[in-house]
């Protein structure tokens, strides 16, 4: 058997789709895809917040204005301009200030403001280097002043659980910013959504200790990137909107779901425009504002998909388990994954609508601080070959985590973060899939571990329509899986054979890999997503080499690692081959539990350049620079019988099946699994 791995090289970074598929042939597909910088660290800076004065028509305002830090954008953004650190002069308002009005009406939405009515709700103002007014069925906002930022709020009351939408016209100058401000106390007190012409967004927090603090008030970027389906060309962005549900925000240009954020500064508050120009004066238009509440906002299609079904009866009863519905996540996320003190392990994934999206993961931090990984820094191997976790650090359509991939680093209880982004379609859905140990008063390498596998018999083989025939491979896998499992404390769980109908043999009894992730969403839909392990069994599986220029058939296949409980994912089985085990069940028993282990986090022991190895120091290596003596570029089980070709992870299957073994840290790897679970409970 061999691992074979689709890489995907990012320039200086090699992203692995986490496939593994087991023949006696290897290649890699190679597709160029465009690199990415990771997002911008949230970082404490003063935004230059207006207060609102009434004056003499035509005297100067001038707003209290103290620098932001320098936003450095991706290299595919453009820079983008933020206030010198210095401070200009103080502006001190006059005692007739209008911040608070003598009545505020409570509005109930649907509100809706196409700025046609001066008195909508915003004030009109006139200064020498200001100008607010209603004109052509928009609010205008004449700014003749550069680093200059105006900020006009509506005097009205709305709910806390609402969507706000407006339309954006940009003036001259790409590197002004237009936004939304939501939750407003007042004018010192409010979240602040921005984006300016070159695509670049922020999201700010900007909170007030009271009038007598220094500052009086204080401003915290909470997210900042780019927009790359929009920066092509300048003022793209004609629309923004932001979605709020208790402490739950999701933003959104031209309706794309840019990112997902939770915070709970403020709990409700009212709503306000900004326009912030940096080196040039500038006119920008708002036009069309829409509040509704949130239960009657229009999702669009590619920010709602559904990875991991809503718990049920059956999911409940595992005690031992947590499932965490993350949500749409956006083009751009930081995801925080919480670790349990008792918690063996944790599988996550996200996809995108289309199956085709690349998503990345920029950065994955543990919760001490240690970088696991960083797209930056973090060698290229350690993208699919890493001691913190299985999977890979980029996949279309659906990518997949499981940490730990080995005893030497254990989960560490607190927050784990994940950094994302989506290079096409934004994250529509997200989850977690956590393991905890609930009997802590013994030890969990003591403890009998069971895992239950399905089977759905795709193959047109005319023997397996008979009972008996049905009844005799499924002994004879079951015998092969526990004479391995059993060398660690593991066993069988339930065995279940599920049938199929002629179309459906029509359709998958012979495919290659093209088809593996329809394959695997039939698979589910027809047997089922509970806790355990769905197997496709097939007459034959193909895979295209690029050496031989043809689809050739593999014993089986495995995501590395898969996902569970998910009706739609595109790594949910495991794909064996039924012809190319030449009636042997025995054999395909020990397929099944090589693929399996793919399934749950393993790589092969040696690849077969003899060059790469799994992360483990308690299984043997086959270098090929010992081994190879027949000078092929593969290292043969026949050539590594006194290395590690009896484990049952090397890359080639040796046909001794009864002589396979399992290391300690490999079983330890695969123990913890959400998929096995501890013998007296009933999953």
């Amino acid at each position: 058997m061999i691992n074979k791995l689709f890489c995907i090289p990012l320039i200086l970074l090699l992203l692995c789709s986490p496939l593994a598929g087991c023949s006696n042939l290897q290649n890699s597909v190679a597709n160029q895809v465009v690199s990415r910088d990771s997002t911008a660290q949230p970082t404490n800076e003063v935004l230059p917040v207006r207060n609102t004065a009434t004056q003499p028509t035509k005297n100067t305002y001038t707003p209290p204005l103290t620098a932001t830090s320098t936003y450095t954008p991706p290299p595919t953004a453009t820079s983008t301009y933020t206030p010198p650190p210095t401070a200009t002069s103080t502006y001190t308002p006059p005692p007739t200030a209008t911040s608070t009005p003598t009545s505020e009406p409570r509005f109930l939405v649907p509100f809706r403001d196409d700025f046609s009515n001066p008195a909508s709700g915003l004030i009109e103002e006139e200064y020498t280097n200001l100008v607010t007014e209603y004109a052509d069925s928009s609010f205008r906002m004449n700014i003749m002043e550069a680093q200059f930022i105006q900020l006009s709020e509506y005097k009205l009351k709305f709910p806390k659980d609402v969507s706000i939408t407006v339309g954006l016209s940009f003036g001259e100058h790409p590197d002004t910013w237009m936004g939304i401000a939501y939750r407003m106390h007042n004018e010192n007190n409010y979240y602040l959504f921005a984006v300016d012409g070159q695509a670049n967004y922020k999201i700010f927090s900007v909170t007030s200790d009271g009038p007598n603090s220094s500052p009086s008030y204080n401003v915290d970027t909470m997210f900042t990137s780019y927009v790359p389906q929009l920066a092509n060309e300048n003022f793209s962005i004609n629309s923004i909107r932001v979605d709020m549900q208790g402490n739950s925000f999701q933003f959104f240009a031209n309706n794309i779901l840019l990112t997902s954020l939770e915070t709970n500064t403020f709990s409700k508050g009212g709503v306000g425009l900004v326009g912030w120009t940096t080196n040039n004066t500038d006119i920008v238009k708002f036009n069309n504002l829409e509040v509704v509440d949130y239960g009657k906002r229009v999702v669009p299609n590619e920010a709602s998909c559904t990875l991991v079904e809503k718990q049920n009866d059956t999911m409940m009863s595992n005690l031992d388990l947590r499932i965490n519905h993350l949500g749409a996540l956006g083009i751009d996320s930081n995801v925080r994954m919480s670790v349990q003190p008792n918690d063996l392990s944790v599988v996550f994934s996200a996809r995108t609508l289309e199956p085709d999206n690349l998503i990345i993961m920029s950065r994955l931090i543990a919760p001490n601080g240690a970088i696991l990984y960083d797209i930056n820094s973090s060698l290229e191997d350690e993208c699919a070959n890493n001691a913190h976790y299985s999977g890979s650090c980029g996949a279309e359509g659906e990518i997949n985590l499981l940490l730990p991939s080995s005893p030497e680093f254990p989960l560490l209880s607190g927050d784990y973060e994940i950094e994302l982004y989506s290079m096409g379609q934004p994250i529509c859905d997200a989850a977690t899939i956590i393991r905890a140990d609930v009997s802590p008063n013994t030890l969990f390498t003591d403890e009998l571990q069971a895992i239950d596998i399905n089977i759905w018999v795709l193959s047109t083989a005319k023997s397996l329509t008979i009972a008996g025939e049905r009844n005799r491979m499924q002994n004879e896998i079951r015998e092969s899986i526990d004479s391995l499992l059993e060398q660690q404390n593991m066993k069988l769980g339930k065995l279940s054979l599920f049938g199929s109908s002629p179309t459906d043999k029509a359709t998958f009894s012979q495919v290659n890999e093209t088809s593996l992730s329809s394959l695997c969403q039939a698979t589910a839909a027809n047997i089922g997503t509970s806790r355990a392990l769905n197997v496709a069994l097939i007459d034959v599986f193909q895979e295209y080499y690029e050496t031989e220029e043809d689809y050739l058939p593999v014993l089986g296949i495995s995501p590395i690692p898969g996902m569970i409980f998910s009706p739609e994912s595109q790594s949910s089985c495991v794909v064996i081959s039924l012809e190319e085990h030449n009636g042997d069940y025995r054999y395909i028993g020990a397929t099944i539990l090589h693929e399996s282990s793919h399934f749950m986090g393993l790589m092969h022991t040696t690849e077969a350049d003899g060059s790469s190895f799994d992360i483990f120091d308690d299984t043997p290596e086959c270098p090929a620079t010992l081994y190879d003596i027949d000078a092929s570029g593969e290292v043969e089980d026949q050539e590594c019988l006194t290395a590690d070709s009896s484990n049952y992870m090397f890359w080639q299957d040796s046909g001794n099946m009864d002589n396979y073994t399992i290391s300690d840290q490999q079983a330890w790897t695969i123990r913890s699994h959400p998929l096995f679970y501890t013998q007296h409970f009933t999953p």
